[in-house]
């Protein structure tokens, strides 16, 4: 079987997310794919079980490089994301100064009761 979810993790508490994902890696049969904002499921899967999205369309996928079988996924993967270190980019940086202005224009239509 090959069950496919989008955002497996909506609506799921942290905790339980990790036990779910524990039970269908070592007892369900077949595959199950699946998106997440949560990178609790770093911590519990194996890392050839795990495969990155990458901001190249050309290859947008792809496995992490230099992970350790012993190491956390998590952990390697937001390392690679503050210090780069693999084939393809998986984050595109944040501008945090752009953030910031697009809050101050926000506040501002909100002090000044109109809408752009």
């Amino acid at each position: 079987m090959c069950l496919v979810i989008d955002e497996l993790d909506s609506g799921i508490y942290e905790y339980l997310l990790g036990e779910l994902i524990s039970v269908f890696d070592k007892s369900a049969k077949g595959q199950l794919i699946f998106t997440s904002h949560n990178l609790r499921a770093l911590e519990m899967l194996h890392k050839s079980s795990v495969i990155f999205s990458t901001t190249n369309p050309k290859k947008r996928y792809m496995r992490l490089q230099n992970a350790k079988t012993n190491k956390n996924l998590r952990d390697s993967y937001l390392r690679c994301i503050t210090l780069g270190g693999q084939k393809e980019e998986v984050y595109a940086e944040t501008d945090t100064v752009e953030i910031g202005r697009a809050f101050r224009r926000v506040g501002k239509v909100v002090r000044d009761g109109r809408e752009d």
